[in-house]
Formats: structure tokens, sequence, C-alpha cells
């Protein structure tokens, strides 16, 4: 198993205020674990092999065409899902990238180019499969929809791996969701992590044109899926409006964070329209700066080193509460100035 990315809170056991990760910064709906407490004696049962009713609700609930949707544990599984099924394809990366599409690639023999983004979806591409998030992880980078239809129309013959996971937390909604239809080299990846903080669920699900469905559905492992995560889905989509998080709230407190802490002497912002976003260390490295906040402060923040195309010098935060961003500012002010 490789693992390149940072989700080690469970490492320590007094953090009292989490900014590594990207899940919507509450805790799961009240209601919904309510819910899935009356679901608990289905374990004593398989689940759908394929999540058949839950993929026919997101495909009535995006208004997509019958068998556009392929359910997964999470959206790591589909990354994997999909590089399998192009096993030992050549696979665009840009960088800084979620290292998970790296991982993929490599562990299914793919040829792998990486490329900064400044070359972003130029058309002279020559690999077969494009990796792409949308807004990035971990600069919260937002790609205009109308660039990525143009790329999808003048290069029919490339795969284009599209990760909206976190499209929910920017205030324009670049989703190129709608016309998954109108092409056929357009695979899209959603999650139900982040947005309803479920990632021990694991809950994700790939949206494409019929036939590439039917390609990757060759490949899908079956019941990898469990019941619980099923019910859990289903749910959130019959009571979405109602359980849907404040999104623009925390879209503006992390604005309001990056402009606080890129007047801190010796911290750079690299500015994001998402509720994350990179910084620069000119004082300490990430990695010292993550463990001054951790053992003294009890804060948590991510190491951005280990993304490739990022030096030591580089962490990522995502915004919580006005409150809890305040706490993080003069914590930040006290180390640097």
């Amino acid at each position: 198993m490789l693992v390149g990315h940072g989700a080690d809170s469970y490492s320590y056991d007094d953090i009292k205020l989490d900014f590594s990760s990207n899940v919507y910064p509450t805790k799961t709906n009240e209601e919904l674990i309510n819910f899935l407490k009356d679901k608990l004696d289905i374990i004593s049962d398989y689940p759908e092999a394929a999540a058949n009713s839950f993929s026919k609700k997101l495909e009535n609930f995006h208004n997509l065409q019958k068998k556009s949707v392929i359910v997964t544990n999470g959206a790591v599984e589909a990354f994997y899902l999909i590089a399998n099924a192009y096993f030992g394809a050549t696979s665009l990366i840009y960088t800084p990238s979620f290292s998970e599409y790296e991982d993929a690639c490599k562990a299914n023999m793919h040829k792998i180019v990486f490329s900064d983004f400044n070359d972003l979806l130029i058309e002279n591409i020559d690999s077969k499969l494009i990796w792409l998030a949308n807004p990035n992880n971990p600069d919260g980078r937002i790609i205009e929809c109308k660039l990525i239809l143009n790329f999808l129309e003048n290069n029919p013959d490339k795969i284009l791996v599209l990760d909206e996971a976190y499209m929910d937390f920017i205030d324009n909604d670049e989703s190129v969701l709608n016309y998954i239809n109108d092409f056929k080299n357009l695979i899209i990846v959603k999650s139900f992590t982040k947005s309803f903080v479920l990632p021990g669920l694991r809950l994700g699900y790939i949206c494409a044109d019929n036939i590439l469905i039917d390609k990757l559905l060759k490949f899908k492992m079956p019941w990898s899926v469990n019941s619980i995560a099923i019910e859990a889905g289903k749910w959130i989509l019959e009571n979405f409006d109602k359980v849907s998080p404040d999104f623009l709230r925390l879209i503006q407190n992390s604005k309001n964070l990056q402009h606080e802490i890129n007047k801190i002497n010796g911290l750079d912002v690299i500015f994001s329209d998402c509720h994350y976003f990179l910084v620069k260390s000119e004082k300490f490295s990430a990695s010292d700066l993550k463990q001054i906040l951790a053992d003294k402060h009890k804060i948590l923040i991510r190491d951005a080193s280990n993304f490739r195309g990022l030096n030591e010098y580089y962490f990522r935060i995502a915004s919580r509460s006005y409150e809890e961003n305040s706490i993080l500012i003069n914590v930040l002010r006290q180390i640097y100035e």
C-alpha cells in the first residue's frame, strides 16, 4: 500500500484544533447518526454487490442518464479502479496535486508524465489519461468550466479524470457534471466524505458516459461499499437541503483567514477561493512549524512538503469557524513576530 496523503490526526492524542483536514469542520449530522443506529441490524446481511439502489438515486439526483454512476469505497477506490481499467497507460498529472492519483497510476504500471499548471490542458498532450482536480488540492486552484469543455471537445481521444470532491466548497459552480453525457472522454469523481463529514464510512462515486461506465465495471470489485455507507448516502440525498452545510460562511471565513495570515511577517499565502490554501513559511520548515503547533498549542496543520512540486517550507491550512481561525492567527503571530 502506498500512503502519500497527510491525514494523520490519529497520530496525536490531544489535538484541540485540526486545520490539517479538508473535511467540513463540524461533527457528522446527528440525525444521520441516529438513522444509521437504527439500521445496524443490516450488517448481518451482505450489501448490494454494486450499490445499485444508491447509484440510481444519484442518477436521479444529478439528472443523469441510466447507468452513468458507479458507487465506490471513497474517491480513492475510484482512482484505483480507473487506473486499473487503463492498466499500463500513459498518464499526465499536474503538480502539485493529490498524491493518490500518482499512487494509483504507479500501482497499475502507468507511464506518468508530470506538468505544472502553466501548461494546463494545452492542445498537444500525448498522454491517454489526464488527472485533474477542480478545485485543486492542495492549493485550492479553480479551473473554469469553459476551459475543461474546450479541452474535451478538441481532444476526443484523451480521457480526462476530473476530481470534483471539493466542488461544494467554492462559491462559483465550475462543475462539468451536467455535461457528463455529452462526452465519451470525461470521468468525474465525487465524494460524500468532505461535504458531509463521512471520512470513516468511505463513500464516493464515478460519473461517466455509459460506454466508460461499462468498461470500468469490468474491473470493479463486488461488495466494496458497505451497507451502512449505502444507507447513509441514500438518506443524505433524501434530506439534502436540510443537511447541506453552510459552505458560503466557511469560504468567507477562509478568505478572512488568508488575509490575516498573509499580514504576518515570514508567511506568504497562496490565495485561494476555496476553504483551504497553501502558505509558504520563511522562518521555519513546515515540519518544524507543525511540531511547534502540535506540541505547544495543540493545533494541527498539514505539512505539504510531500506534495510533488512543493518544498519543505509549504504547509496547508483548512479554514474552521471564525473564532477557531482567530486562535490560529494569534498563535502564528506569537511564533513569527
